[in-house]
């Protein structure tokens, strides 16, 4: 999966550096831990077909869905995973070393360990058919078929027709054939290692003519008498039939939904576009089932149910060829008006300055730890559901929903203003954590001494408060101080609270000069020299470096393992696609213009485009 840049230059750079050193703090305490594994040679031939599932559920984060090192996570990872189809890879490598880095990790490139050590280890078996994969899309089809020729005119009388070395001439051969078949021969032998061998007088008592080209060809082709190869470019075909069947279940009661609940299942082309919309109902065991007759394996699937003027969707599913049966529970909640079911986990604040104005980005990161999903004290979720104030002089207010931990933003059309100060969302807010990531931007007139000041209407776990640069200090009642901190494109004063309750006051003040000062583009400038070329990273690409750093430190430091990180990255994927299914659902009931609609649209097609492992056989 490949995600779009959101920031270059300063932040990306700054972001990476977080990023090395946070993998450096939650795993370092692991090195110990990760002793090399003895080789263990493939217990089957491995199948490139079924390796192909594994990697794009385990590997294509990192390594991109067509091997090429580009996946949604490449850029966040201390060294840049490797390009299968770069002609140097597969010629350069070994599969026995290939094996260990899949079964041990190589946590100096950010690469975890998929053996033993994993919470959810891939098995033996299955690594080795990860490595075929791997081959597949490594090697292209027309460099195997043009290896077939010429094994077959020049090797196969010796070698035989399945590489198992009983050609009619082996009999008469000096040496003896080597099965190519075996993982044992090719476990420590690299492509350019085979090609070195058959070189011209290579093979003894064997005349030939190869060009340099056909000697990679051959090697490329005899190499997949040891795998099942898979063409990585191949169209997929169809599948005959599938099922895609689940249970509507009661998350606050445990039970499950009455009979007659109507269930939609929308399927979705690769290029996001909806091909599939049937409906069933309930059974009276709360079971759903749909049958598909054909169906297109790079579809992908989604189930809702409507329950109590409520739409509850299950995760995001695809059928393969080897599992044609897809399973997509759904889970409804009953409602609760009482916003104690709303808690704020975080609030990051980061004060930029410009010609006499406060410029503040709001990072707000909610959750519901109930077993209700919160509809706002009203009961009407368009009258407004999770509320937030903002302080008294806000002006240029701008609000956007995050994705994918930070790294997508859309705008936040459906927040509406109630009173002076107070605004709210409209999106019921659904039991579970982090549910909720929403990115405020306002401007404040600014002088020197000022307070900023507004009621919190939620519990809140921490706040935390960064200034760029040196100049402004903050205070306030239970302000912790962290001191200032260096990285690259300068530096950063950060403050901490914690613990507060609903109906305490959110307040600060600043005092001092700042030191940076924001320009019309949006970078930040020494206040000493506003003419210098040198730019520092802008206000709100820092608020998304910061903020996406503690994104990242929370994944590695309270998730057990990379797995884990992977599964969130996938129901990132699943709120991306919830958010299309909402645009069109908002488009067609007349809610959105249709210039809205288009953009908005085209942006989440962007990013789940990039993001979803679409399956290719």
């Amino acid at each position: 999966m490949k995600l779009k840049p959101w920031m270059a230059g300063n932040g990306r750079l700054l972001f990476l550096m977080v990023t090395v050193l946070v993998l450096s703090v939650g795993l370092a305490g692991r090195l110990d831990t990760l002793v090399a594994q003895e080789p263990t040679l493939p217990p089957v031939i491995p199948d490139a077909a079924v390796g192909h599932d594994i990697f794009l559920d385990r590997c294509a984060n990192c390594h991109g869905l067509t091997g090429q090192g580009d996946g949604a996570l490449s850029s966040d990872l201390p060294a840049p995973p490797a390009d299968y189809t770069d002609p140097e890879f597969r010629r350069s490598r070994l599969p026995g070393m290939m094996y260990n880095s899949i079964t041990n990790g190589i946590l100096e490139s950010g690469m975890p360990p998929f053996g033993p050590e994993n919470s959810e280890p891939v098995s033996e078996e299955d690594r080795w058919h990860v490595l075929a994969t791997v081959y597949s899309l490594a090697t292209p089809l027309e460099a195997v078929e043009a290896g077939r020729t010429v094994y077959e005119g020049n090797c196969a009388a010796c070698h035989g027709e399945t590489g198992l070395g009983d050609g009619p001439d082996a009999a008469n051969a000096e040496a003896e054939m080597p099965d190519l078949t075996a993982a044992r021969y090719w476990f420590n032998r690299s492509n350019e290692i085979v090609f070195e061998a058959v070189a011209g007088g290579g093979i003894p008592e064997h005349a030939y003519e190869l060009t340099e080209q056909e000697r990679w060809d051959v090697v490329d082709y005899a190499r997949t008498f040891s795998y099942h190869y898979v063409n990585p470019n191949a169209p997929a075909e169809l599948l005959e039939g599938a099922r895609i069947s689940g249970f509507v279940t009661n998350g606050t009661t445990s039970g499950v939904v009455s009979e007659g609940v109507e269930v939609l299942l929308r399927g979705f082309s690769q290029d996001f576009e909806p091909v599939v919309t049937v409906t069933t109902t309930v059974a009276a065991d709360g079971s759903y089932l749909f049958e598909l007759d054909p169906v297109d394996p790079d579809w992908v699937y989604l189930a809702s149910a409507r329950y109590h003027d409520l739409s509850f969707s299950s995760d995001v599913g695809q059928i393969s060829p080897t599992e044609p049966e897809l399973v997509l529970p759904i889970m409804v909640f009953e409602s609760t008006t009482n916003p104690d079911a709303v808690v704020m986990d975080r609030i990051h604040v980061l004060l930029s300055f410009g010609q006499d104005t406060l410029q503040v980005d709001e990072f707000y990161v909610f959750s519901n730890p109930t077993v209700e999903v919160f509809v706002g004290e009203s009961g009407v979720p368009a009258a407004g559901t999770v509320r937030f104030t903002l302080p008294e002089g806000a002006q240029n207010i701008n609000f956007q929903r995050s994705f994918a931990s930070m790294q997508s933003l859309m705008p936040a059309t459906e927040v509406i203003q109630l009173e002076n100060g107070i605004y709210a969302d409209t999106l019921p807010l659904n039991p579970g954590e982090t549910e909720l990531n929403l990115i405020v931007s306002y401007d404040l007139p600014f002088e020197e001494g000022m307070t900023v000041e507004r009621p919190l209407l939620y519990n809140t776990l921490e706040a935390n408060i960064i200034i760029p640069g040196e100049g402004v200090t903050l205070a306030g009642d239970g302000w912790v101080d962290q001191g200032v901190q260096e990285m690259p494109g300068g530096s950063f004063s950060s403050y901490i609270k914690s613990n507060m309750v609903a109906g305490d006051d959110f307040s600060f003040e600043l005092n001092g000069r700042p030191s940076l000062i924001l320009d019309e583009a949006g970078n930040m400038l020494p206040v000493q020299n506003n003419s210098t070329n040198e730019l520092i990273v802008g206000g709100a690409v820092l608020l998304i470096v910061v903020v996406g750093a503690w994104f990242v430190l929370n994944r590695y430091l309270t998730g057990d393992n990379y797995a884990e990180n992977v599964e969130s990255e996938q129901e990132e994927i699943d709120r991306l696609l919830l958010a299309v299914v909402d645009l069109d659902d908002a488009f067609e009931a007349g809610r959105v213009d249709k210039a809205a609609y288009q953009e908005q649209r085209q942006k989440l097609i962007g990013e789940l485009a990039a993001m979803w492992p679409s399956h290719q056989s």
